[in-house]
């Protein structure tokens, strides 16, 4: 096969080689013919072969940058398009050699440049393409059109050679557009055929990027990469797809199937990506995300229901609630609720995901649309506690909003300071949803809530929610506008009662049954039917019968619908299936009975007892049970101790119409397999290839009707008939079977349980199923619960099995818990059951229930002060909530610092012997609560009784570095080194393996700290003596290595910094990669000072190219591995790498691309580690395309593609098409737009731009709040630079100046060290009253001056170092951080720069390095600290500074509106001086008057 393959790739080539001679006359493997192997070579050869041609000289840098950019996606797979074939020159060499000789062709005619150019720069926009080609793992199919793909660019050579020499043979070609499409209708066929193919292609990398994902288990990152290859955008805030033309056989047949896919797995992109460990930098903005996140705590169940929903719903199905008056009333805001009611299985909630899709489209998400209206969304279930409750849907919904609207986020911020501010539903609804919606008067935002299956949450939340709710209707009488929070709840219609109980008003009432979603379940029908590898085949009478049939009798149910459609297509034979329509069962339950009792006809030997154990756990269990966990049950029903085999494919088979699979990657039985799963004809090489991990793949039922079948205490087993077994559940005896392998589980866990997994799931859920299991207690048998009694007497009092399950989350020990344990141990049956030991023990706790946790508290404590293998914090909460439990105390809630006499009288309480490990343990959790005063003695205390307690020391340690004493620190840490390294020495003697290997982790760990506080020193030599000896051991890790790049960075040991990274590309590690891909891998953040660090040592040492190469190997290791997040961030760094360190904007411009179309895409779900590479590439991407639209020098046509690229990215389409009506976002790209159109004297445009940015700004302002007013200043100034409006900027920027921290956040600013508050009160008032003052130099109309004078910045200089003695950092946040090479903060923007063309900031130093000259010709090493910054033919602001002016520093500006709630007006409660404050009023009434008005 693979010579076959070489063989046909040879034929192309051949054959391409063999046209271009017959066509130019040029033999192509000639030694004479040119041969260039790479874009550069090509570029110097025709540099050399022109050089006495004038207008090639006058076109040089344009015809260089256009064929690089034509020429460079050429380099990059050449090697592929040969597929192996045996060729004298590589096909990109070729390609090379054909430009090369076209080129020459011109002879320096100018009208024949022009047109080759031309033709270049047409063929560019379609090569790019081929730069999404991973070059490692490309399957052949794709290889062969790669190698087409450039015979036809080979042959549009030789035809535009021919055209060229015709005219310059005494025919002057007339240059015009296209000139050579125009002259040859054929070289006009092959570039639309050129075009058609790179389009063709590169949706067929998209699919096959689709495929090996799905193979991988990793579908949303091949999705992510799929969608950005492919250029998905982002319209009206929906994600749609280009259509895709032409058949690409790999993909399905279906290609609006595949575009739905796709635009799914976006949505999907998120929840994968929020579960990655970020490290986060020290900014405001940043931390404030934390915050939130922390707060919030959210569940990714939503995102993954919605995902899972959207995928499988049909388009057009739901739509006719659009049409509905009452759901249009809701959604014009007039009325707040709506409640939408339909029986089990009639499509709510796919009636839930149009929703929210129909809102979506009406009001785009995370994209700054300046309607400011959110939408959230939950899905409730019953098979999780965590999606029953109201509290955390209220929690996802919040936290869905925040990432919306940053002003929400911002009130969440500020309204809680920890968890226990919204630890109640009632506290969560008031803090969240009416203090902003409802009572903040000051925001117009809007949000919609929709909550889908509310009768599946916890009915006693579900009444007091619906209490809550009235809220929202006495705001509305109250203040007589409309309520801005608008709910659409989805349920049963039982609910209903509960909801009109509750509230007064009637709720407006859509009720969903046949009438309404017929239409749906016939296009639901059609569209199965023609997924139907057996219905598709059938005659179209009967298909049209099958659809008839099934909506007459399905009464509105789809779900009756989908079990009937598996039914059908399992028969094979035209009359089987109208047997099986006649004998359709009317109703849900009627169908669940029927499906049973086939069941019960079919089912053979164990798989009757093997399906009721799954049912019986699916129904019982607390949370979803893992296949894994799901495989050892039905091994332990067994006698032999079997699992079944295959056990996933039968779920997925035979058992579908009952079960779902639900893989960690999302992917669906549809989407592994399509249409086999009806025929149950899944191969098993398939399943193999695509079987996921057992313990991350999860079962539930399809649908919750089937649960509530099952749990109905009325229903019970099926059987067919007399002799064949029942099938289903008994709930009462499911119940009390299902705690009984719980409790069994715990007990054998001491003697090496077997499966393990089983256990895990009983240790956290085993009370779970008692709280269940005893309201069943008078039905249940009186042998089962007397087997569980005694079962549950070892739980609670055998001391082997007691030690396993302590490990129980937070708040396990309260009265909740405690309430049926006791229920149980004292029913009358259970109680005569047990022995007199027993007996009596449970009569005597009887007075006081809690000491039934007696022997738990026992263990607990001795785990916490003697044992090793549980966090002391752990043990030591469970042990003070048994306490208080005994003593009635009161509990502490989570969260909440547990009082320290408190722990101290808990660790006391069994009176245990206090050895070294005793107050070590202590220490330890004293320490971990914040009492470090106290731990400290406790560590003391440990070593005094045993010098060796390395652990102690370390403790002490840790109390030193917390009070940055890091020279004590660092003693203690070299005698635990000696002890361990004597101890090590000892124990490798006598060979003790066991030990060796722990005393090797502890020391690695002791090496690691001292490594650390060496670097916090900057001790370079001491820091690398650490790490040689970290080196030693096996234990990877790359956390300290980029603090080791920035001290010889700092030195300019740059030699040295590229020896030990190109060290490291000789060393293997683990997975496959070497240590320098895996380091790579290891630095999730793009933006890290560490990625800068290398890149200016590369530059210095003339290793660019190297370490560009070393970015792309790391690259395709991480498409290989299909993760996306990873994949960016490298080539976010690779971006940087070519723009800023090699001037090389073209090779940057489609990883630019490319991640700016996935950070847009995934914008509204809220995946800020992307938004985060995005929010970094954005501002060098904007500029370019800025300069390449001003470039006088580019075309007119490319020039109109680059501000394309902009107005994309910040305007949304209005829905009738009408230009004038599309909405301009409130983003970035706004800016630089209306920049654009501004410089080009458009200003009316440029204006719609600006006013959208400058709306959002003042509503930042006009919050209330301090903490982001130097931002809000900050990003509102550079804004008014942009729109030209330079006097108000100037007059914002001299009102920023350093600002004091709050206490929690001093010293965390900049790194600084926190100065003595008492000397900083001390200091020179003289001093202050100098700072401030200003020479006043000439100045132009605006406050500008191009060029201040020497001695203005002298007097600037003085300031900053006279602010920074009184105002040190630290203490006071600075405002101002250069963007230039310099990198300082600095306390005020007055006497700096800012750029007027990329925005950036520049102290005086930085703006006369970089206006001296470009990258290339900078002789001042600090130039390279940053790489390229700014440009020497921009233009620049001077932030004048104002004259005579008294600084206020110390006090804290706070925007506020005035009492009309319309003026915004400066806080003077903290001595801002009043001048200060009717200047600022007078500028922001300017600023309303000039742009909202």
């Amino acid at each position: 096969m693979a010579e076959d393959r070489g063989d046909q790739f040879s034929a192309i080539w051949t054959k391409a080689k063999l046209q271009y001679t017959e066509i130019t006359g040029k033999e192509m493997d000639d030694p004479g013919f040119p041969h260039p192997s790479s874009t550069q070579e090509l570029l110097s050869a025709l540099d050399h072969q022109n050089k006495d041609f004038a207008h090639f000289r006058k076109k040089r840098a344009i015809v260089f940058n256009i064929l690089e950019m034509t020429c460079k996606p050429i380099e990059l797979v050449g090697n592929l398009a040969a597929g192996g074939a045996s060729m004298a020159f590589p096909p990109s060499t070729l390609c090379f050699g054909a430009a090369v000789y076209l080129i020459n062709a011109a002879r320096g005619v100018s009208s024949s440049l022009d047109a080759i150019l031309d033709l270049f720069a047409r063929l560019k926009d379609f090569l790019i393409r081929l730069s999404v080609y991973n070059q490692e793992c490309l399957p052949a199919e794709l290889r062969e059109k790669l190698a087409e793909t450039l015979a036809t660019l080979l042959d549009i050579f030789a035809r535009s050679t021919k055209v060229i020499n015709a005219g310059s043979g005494g025919r002057v070609l007339q240059f015009a557009k296209n000139v050579l499409v125009v002259k040859d209708e054929t070289i006009e066929a092959l570039v639309s055929k050129i075009d058609k193919m790179t389009e063709s292609e590169t949706r067929l990398v998209g699919a096959e990027t689709l495929i090996q994902a799905k193979r991988s288990g990793r579908k949303i990152d091949g999705v992510a990469v799929a969608v950005s290859d492919t250029n998905m955008a982002v319209r009206e805030g929906n994600l749609k797809l280009e259509v895709v033309s032409g058949g690409v056989e790999q993909m399905t047949a279906d290609q609006k199937e595949f575009h739905k896919e796709i635009r799914q797995g976006i949505d999907a992109l998120s929840s994968t990506l929020n579960e990655t460990a970020a490290r986060t930098e020290d900014s405001q903005y940043t931390r404030q995300k934390h915050h939130v996140k922390a707060l919030l705590q959210p569940s990714v169940s939503a995102v993954d229901t919605m995902t899972a929903i959207a995928k499988k719903r049909v388009v057009g199905t739901g739509d006719w609630v659009r049409q509905e008056q009452k759901y249009q009333r809701w959604t014009a805001q007039e009325s707040p609720i709506l409640w939408i009611s339909g029986n089990p299985g009639t499509g709510k909630s796919y009636l839930a995901e149009n929703i929210v899709s129909h809102l979506w489209q009406r009001h785009p998400q995370g994209v700054h649309h300046p309607s400011r209206t959110s939408v959230g969304y939950f899905f409730f279930k019953d098979n999780d506690p965590q999606t029953r409750s109201f509290h955390q849907a209220l929690r996802d919904i919040a936290h869905q909003v925040s990432q919306n609207d940053p002003f929400y986020e911002k009130h969440i911020s500020m309204a809680c300071q920890g968890p226990e501010d919204i630890k109640t539903l009632q506290s969560v609804w008031r803090v969240l949803f009416l203090k902003f919606f409802l009572e903040n008067t000051k925001t117009d935002g809007h949000v919609y809530l929709v909550m889908d299956a509310i009768d599946e949450a916890f009915q006693e939340e579900r009444k007091l929610f619906f209490e809550l709710l009235s809220d929202l209707y006495s705001a509305q009488k109250s203040t007589g506008s409309a309520s801005r929070i608008h709910l659409v709840m989805l349920g049963r219609p039982q609910i209903l009662d509960e909801i009109t109980e509750t509230l007064e008003d009637a709720i407006p009432t859509i009720y969903v049954d046949w009438r309404k979603n017929n239409a749906d379940i016939i296009r639901y029908l059609e569209y199965s039917i023609k997924k139907s590898r057996a219905l598709s085949q059938a005659p179209e009478d009967l298909q049209a019968e099958v659809i008839k049939t099934l909506t007459e009798k399905a009464n509105g149910m789809f779900m009756w619908v989908d079990l009937m459609l598996r039914e059908l297509s399992s028969k094979s034979r035209v009359s089987a299936i109208r047997d099986a329509l006649n004998r359709a069962p009317k109703g849900l339950n009627e169908m669940l009975r029927h499906i049973f009792e086939g069941f019960s006809m079919t089912l053979k030997d164990d798989d009757p007892e093997d399906l009721n154990t799954m049912l019986s756990w699916v129904a019982c269990a607390q949370r979803p049970l893992s296949l894994q966990q799901l495989d050892g049950l039905l091994a332990l029903r067994s006698a032999s101790g079997d699992s079944i085999l295959s056990l996933e494919s039968r779920l997925r088979t035979q058992f579908a119409s009952l079960f779902v699979i639900t893989r960690e990657d999302g992917l669906s039985t549809a989407d592994l397999f399509g249409d086999d799963v009806m025929k149950n004809t899944i191969d098993i090489k398939q399943e193999m290839e695509l079987r996921p991990a057992f313990q991350t793949t999860h079962v539930t039922f399809c649908h919750a009707s089937v649960g509530d079948f099952l749990r109905d205490e009325n229903q019970g087993k099926v059987s067919a008939q007399d002799g064949h077994p029942a099938v289903g559940v008994d709930i009462i005896q499911a119940r009390a079977s299902t705690l009984k392998t719980c409790l069994e589980a715990e007990r054998e866990m001491s003697s090496e349980y077997a499966h393990h997994a089983i256990w895990l799931y009983a240790r956290f859920e085993w009370h779970r199923h008692l709280v269940l299991a005893a309201k069943h207690l008078p039905e249940m048998k009186v042998r089962e619960k007397q087997e569980i009694g005694k079962l549950l007497v070892q739980l609670l009092r055998d001391e082997e099995i007691v030690w396993w399950w302590i490990g129980n989350p937070a708040g396990f020990y309260n009265e909740e818990n405690l309430k049926p344990i006791r229920q149980w141990l004292e029913d009358r049956d259970v109680l005569d059951s047990q022995d007199d030991v027993d007996r009596e023990w449970i009569q005597s706790t009887a007075e006081n229930p809690a000491e039934t946790y007696a022997m738990a508290l026992r263990i607990n404590c001795k785990i916490w002060l003697q044992g090793v293998y549980y966090e002391p914090m752990e043990t030591m909460k469970a042990a003070c909530d048994i306490i208080c439990l005994q003593s009635g105390q009161a509990m502490i809630p989570p969260g909440k610092q547990i009082p320290l006499e408190r722990i101290l009288s808990t660790a006391r309480y069994l009176q245990l012997q206090e050895t070294e490990k005793w107050h070590h343990r202590l220490g330890t959790a004293l320490f971990d609560c914040g009492y470090v005063h106290e731990a400290k003695k406790h560590f003391e205390a440990a070593i005094e009784l045993d010098y060796t307690s390395w652990e102690a020391r370390a403790g002490i340690a840790r109390v030193l570095e917390k009070e940055k004493r890091y020279e004590e620190a660092i003693e203690l840490e070299k005698i635990n080194i000696t002890i361990l390294e004597k101890n090590l020495a000892g124990l490798r003697a006598s060979n003790q393996d066991d030990l060796i290997e722990k005393t090797e982790c502890a020391l690695w760990i002791c090496l690691r700290k001292l490594c650390s506080w060496y670097l916090v020193l900057k001790d370079t030599k001491s820091s690398l003596e650490c790490l040689e000896e970290i080196s030693r051991f096996r234990f990877v890790s790359f956390d300290l290595f980029p603090s080791q790049i920035s001290m010889f960075k700092e030195a300019e040991d740059y030699e040295v910094i590229v020896k030990l990274l190109k060290d490291m590309e000789r060393k293997a590690s683990g997975r496959g990669l070497i240590e320098l891909t895996q380091c790579l891998f290891a630095l999730k953040w793009p933006d890290e000072q560490f990625f800068k660090d290398i890149a200016i040592a590369a530059s210095h040492t003339g290793q660019i190219a190297w370490l560009q190469t070393a970015y792309q190997n790391a690259i395709g290791s991480a498409r290989n591995w299909q993760d996306i997040a990873l994949t960016v961030i490298l080539e976010v760094c690779l971006a940087e790498l070519y723009y800023k360190y090699d001037d090389k904007q073209a090779l940057a411009l489609p990883l630019w691309e490319r991640i700016v179309d996935i950070g847009s895409a995934v914008g509204k779900t809220g995946s800020w580690q992307l938004n985060r590479c995005y929010g970094i590439v954005q501002r060098s991407f904007f500029v370019y395309c800025l300069e390449q639209a001003l470039d006088p020098e580019v075309g007119t046509q490319e020039a109109s593609s680059y501000v394309a690229k902009l107005e994309k990215l910040c305007k949304l389409k209005s829905a009738d098409g009408i230009p004038s009506k599309d909405i301009i976002l409130a983003n970035f790209a706004a800016v630089f737009v209306g920049l654009l159109y501004r410089l080009k004297g458009r200003k009316e445009e440029a204006k719609d731009y600006f006013r959208p940015v400058i709306k959002e700004s003042l509503m930042v302002l006009s919050d209330g709040d301090s903490d982001r007013n130097q931002s809000g200043f900050a990003d509102l100034a550079r804004v008014l630079v942009a729109a030209g409006d330079e006097v108000h900027a100037i007059a914002i920027y001299n009102e920023l100046r350093a600002e004091r921290l709050d206490k929690e956040d001093e010293g965390k600013s900049q790194g600084a060290p926190v100065k003595d508050k008492e000397a900083n009160a001390t200091s020179d008032e003289g001093s202050r009253q100098e700072v401030i003052k200003f020479e006043v130099s000439n100045t132009d109309k605006s406050g500008n001056t191009a060029h201040p004078s020497s001695q203005a910045m002298q007097s600037v200089r003085r300031n900053v170092t006279l602010a920074r003695q009184v105002f040190p950092q630290g203490t006071y946040f600075y405002p101002l951080q250069c963007d230039g090479p310099c990198r300082q903060s600095f306390p005020f923007f007055s006497g700096m720069f800012m750029c007027r063309i990329c925005l950036c900031d520049l102290c005086p130093e930085c703006v006369t390095l970089v206006r001296s000259s470009g990258p290339g010709d900078v002789n001042d090493s600090r130039y390279w600290d940053n790489g390229r910054v700014c440009s020497p033919h921009h233009d620049w602001l001077y932030i004048t500074p104002p004259p005579e002016k008294v600084s206020q520093t110390e006090d804290v500006k706070t925007l506020k509106e005035g009492d009309d709630g319309q003026e915004p007006v400066l806080d003077n409660q903290k001595g801002v001086c009043e001048e200060e404050v009717a200047e600022m009023k007078r500028i922001l009434a300017r600023l309303k008057e000039t742009w909202l008005d």
